[in-house]
């Protein structure tokens, strides 16, 4: 029989018990903490983890950098803003923005094995504040004008495999705003493809 009274039993058990305790709160401490010093990932969706707001932008690709979405690849440059009105009076075609017209001029290339359409409503420049302004449809028939497709335009154009056009995406921006990323969509479904503007 023991001679350590059962009351002491009792504490040394309460006591281990407590010591367990400390030592599973301080790993999963530890745990927490060493998961919160992680980088976060960038993820393949259709909001990828760098926003323009945060000025994360410059983790994008390059202005003038080829990039791939579905079934499109996608490169833009020479962006001009400030344009308050495209087409003419005399084309009875003459269209302006409620802010000012911001264009980039943009190759697109079909990469693919079928023919796919041209949505510019499915392009976005996005602001330093993350609002996100579609390509305007108004401007892109008259601001398009060497483009043969159906009234000028980019939009709706069908593009066939291994063809590509170089147009004009124009964007309905507030005045004084610039883009400082584009979101390119192949349609109003895929994941979409950031670049610096």
């Amino acid at each position: 029989m023991s001679d350590i009274p059962t009351n002491t039993k009792a504490e040394k058990a309460r006591a281990y018990r407590l010591i367990v305790i400390v030592v599973i709160v301080v790993i999963v401490i530890a745990v927490i903490a060493n998961a919160n010093k992680k980088s976060p990932s960038t993820t393949g969706g259709r909001s990828p983890t760098t926003t323009a707001a945060a000025g994360g932008a410059t983790s994008l690709p390059k202005f003038d950098t080829l990039v791939k979405d579905g079934d499109f690849s996608f490169r833009p440059s020479h962006l001009v803003c400030n344009i308050m009105s495209v087409g003419s009076n005399s084309n009875f075609d003459l269209t302006t923005p409620t802010g000012q017209y911001c264009r980039a001029t943009i190759f697109i290339y079909n990469h693919s094995t079928t023919s796919q359409t041209i949505d510019v409503t499915s392009q976005y420049a996005v602001d330093n504040k993350g609002r996100q302004y579609p390509g305007d449809t108004n401007a892109d028939s008259p601001g398009n004008p060497i483009l043969t497709s159906g009234l000028g335009g980019l939009d709706l154009m069908t593009l066939n495999p291994g063809l590509s056009v170089t147009g004009y995406l124009y964007f309905d921006m507030p005045k004084n705003d610039t883009p400082v990323y584009f979101i390119f969509h192949d349609s109003a479904f895929s994941n979409g493809v950031k670049e610096q503007a």
